[in-house]
């Protein structure tokens, strides 16, 4: 059992199930004829949907290898906790300016999380 993943998964599952909705929200309220503004809008959205699914399950994967080989939980709970915070400056960043402050530190943490569980990985498999 991954309880700590599991968890992170939920949250995460929220997350992305309301970026999806706000992309899907998006292409409902703009139709068909798009001018450039509703495009960029559409755009952004789905981005950052994309985004998060993809560094999601990369950390999901990650974190449930590193769960269920005794990496210890304070670490994998405070990895979890930054990384949704994380990416909701990323995305808050990204919807209302791409090159924001909140998305690149969004972005930035991000990064930084993932090799601090490659890290906390690589030492719980190879000592």
């Amino acid at each position: 059992m991954a309880p700590i993943t599991a968890t992170f998964a939920l949250f995460l599952g929220v997350g992305l199930t309301g970026l999806a909705i706000n992309t899907t929200r998006l292409r409902v309220r703009f139709g068909r004829d798009l001018d450039k503004p509703a495009k960029e809008a559409i755009r952004r959205a789905s981005r950052a949907h994309g985004n998060t699914v993809e560094h999601g399950l990369t950390v999901t994967v990650l974190m449930f290898f590193a769960e269920t080989h005794g990496v210890g939980a304070a670490w994998l709970q405070a990895i979890a906790a930054l990384f949704l915070g994380a990416r909701v400056l990323y995305a808050f960043g990204y919807l209302t300016r791409p090159t924001s402050p909140p998305m690149q530190i969004g972005a930035a943490t991000t990064y930084a999380l993932e090799i601090l569980l490659l890290n906390l990985l690589a030492l719980a498999l190879f000592g």
